[in-house]
């Protein structure tokens, strides 16, 4: 039976009401918290300092707690990744399914049958390049990246790129970069998350003709340059 377990975050910890000078440290856990009042802390002259960066009052809690654990006795739950702030969680599996869920009731809101391997990585992030509030999933196996709006899993993916593996977004959703398989040498390439075509392809050998060329390009604005004083010494 497999677990894919998640973890909402609790709001800041904060100073405790209420103030004894003898006071003892109590630890006290329950729902999900554990409360620490720690005693004054002493300074040289024997007086005990109340606030600042050496505050003697103090809540101390688990900013994170568990809220919900889904559980299949199926297909192994391989990767994972929240959609709508925190409202589903979509899980991948090892059959290459893709698995929404409500984050708070565990229900299963749909299933989409997305890769014919098994999911290894999700990605999610708001669309700067759609209307307000979209956002996109990219979904990777070991030969396939495939790319869903939030809202439109039934209508099938956006665009789809077999023989990538690994997508990544771009900090706005707008391109996004895979490594190629089978591609010698290996390949990073950058697709347009609009258009699906390719923007760009990096790879050591071009990296280093591109190295090459401008060191070479360099060297003959040098010369030039070299030659244009002489000239003008002569002249």
């Amino acid at each position: 039976m497999q677990a894919c377990t998640t973890a909402l975050q609790m709001l800041k910890g904060g100073v405790c009401p209420g103030y004894r000078a003898n006071m003892v440290i109590q630890v006290a856990s329950g729902g999900g918290r554990v409360l620490a009042w720690l005693p004054p802390l002493p300074l040289a002259n024997g007086a005990a300092h109340v606030g600042g960066a050496a505050a003697t009052r103090r809540l101390v809690w688990s900013r994170f707690r568990l809220t919900q654990t889904l559980r299949d006795d199926g297909p192994l739950l391989t990767a994972c990744s929240f959609l709508r702030g925190f409202e589903l969680l979509v899980a991948g599996t090892s059959n290459g399914e893709l698995r929404l869920h409500d984050a708070y009731s565990g229900e299963t809101v749909e299933l989409v049958d997305a890769h014919t391997a098994p999911v290894n990585l999700l990605q999610a992030s708001n669309w700067l390049g759609g209307s307000p509030g979209d956002q996109l999933l990219l979904s990777s196996s070991r030969s396939e990246v495939l790319l869903w709006r939030a809202d439109g899993f039934d209508t099938g993916p956006m665009h789809s790129w077999p023989g990538l593996r690994g997508g990544r977004f771009n900090p706005t959703a707008t391109q996004l970069v895979g490594i190629s398989v089978g591609a010698s040498p290996r390949q990073a390439r950058v697709y347009d998350t609009t258009t699906g075509s390719v923007v760009a392809i990096l790879d050591e050998a071009a990296a280093a003709a591109a190295a090459a060329a401008n060191a070479a390009g360099g060297s003959g604005v040098a010369g030039a340059g070299a030659a244009g004083s002489g000239g003008n010494g002569g002249a």
